[in-house]
């Protein structure tokens, strides 16, 4: 019965930052991946929108007949009704695991979070890092362009115009008192290093897709549900839309070409 794979679904390519640490410490589980890169990006949609877009996503994973769910995606995590979207299976989200991880990596109570518009709006990160450290020090920052430059595919360090709106985003916590920073959007982690070379090293970096990753194997491990295979895990990916831009960044980014393993799939047609 575990030998059923892992669901991951994000708006667009930042779950495959999810992908990656799972297949790394747990490479024998098959992942089945959705992106919703027809509709991407998701933070700067209202709440009505997001609902049904999540409950669209978790039905068509839910018939790959997945033994979980992981909503890799920042925006939907934060949602106030993400843990009434009626999932069949267990349903994941980034934002606890990612706070707790802060809380664990500060030094001085300050932590700044980015994300979308509609994550930072929520105050999901601010309430969950409080919840564990009532006394810290929360600043959070929009920021709404990253996400589409993301997904346009050019994401290296000679990318002026990512780094120009990087600079205009993160420039302001050089001057605020934090040593800990919350990447609280899957995509972000894809662009680590540009981040880093604005903020410097000095500065921890929590990326959620790392975390969720950690907090998965042990849901996994506690509850015995590990897959028995002693061979490398099957990765299928589904995209709704915009194969070959998808195409050009994952392959890079996860080290292997998937093209085999890639396929549209219409995501209206699931409610």
């Amino acid at each position: 019965m575990w030998e059923k794979p892992i669901g991951i679904f994000d708006s667009g390519l930042g779950g495959l930052t999810a992908l990656k640490e799972i297949s790394k410490i747990m490479p024998n589980e098959d992942i089945v991946y959705f992106g919703d890169t027809a509709r991407v990006p998701y933070g700067d949609k209202d709440t009505k929108t997001l609902l049904l877009y999540a409950k669209q996503n978790l039905s068509f994973l839910e018939s790959q007949d997945v033994k979980l769910i992981l909503a890799a995606c920042g925006t939907i995590s934060s949602l106030a009704g993400f843990s009434e979207l009626g999932s069949k299976v267990p349903l994941k989200g980034v934002i606890d695991s990612a706070c707790a991880s802060a809380v664990k990596a500060t030094k001085n109570g300050g932590i700044a979070v980015i994300g979308t518009d509609s994550t930072i709006r929520s105050g999901a990160y601010g309430t969950g890092i409080h919840l564990i450290m009532p006394e810290a020090k929360v600043y959070q920052r929009a920021c709404p362009k990253l996400v589409p430059l993301i997904e346009s595919g050019d994401i290296n360090c000679f990318n002026e115009i990512l780094m120009k709106h990087l600079k205009e985003y993160l420039n302001i916590f050089k001057t605020l008192d934090i040593d800990t920073v919350i990447l609280g959007c899957t995509h972000y982690p894809l662009i680590e290093d540009m981040i880093r070379e604005i903020i410097g090293r000095e500065v921890s970096l929590i990326n959620p897709g790392r975390e969720v990753a950690k907090s998965i194997f042990k849901l996994l491990k506690d509850e015995n549900k590990f897959s028995c295979k002693n061979s490398p895990g099957n990765i299928k990916i589904f995209v709704s839309g915009g194969k070959g831009r998808f195409l050009k960044t994952a392959n890079s980014f996860l080290k292997r070409d998937i093209e085999k393993n890639i396929k549209v799939v219409d995501i209206d047609k699931w409610k």
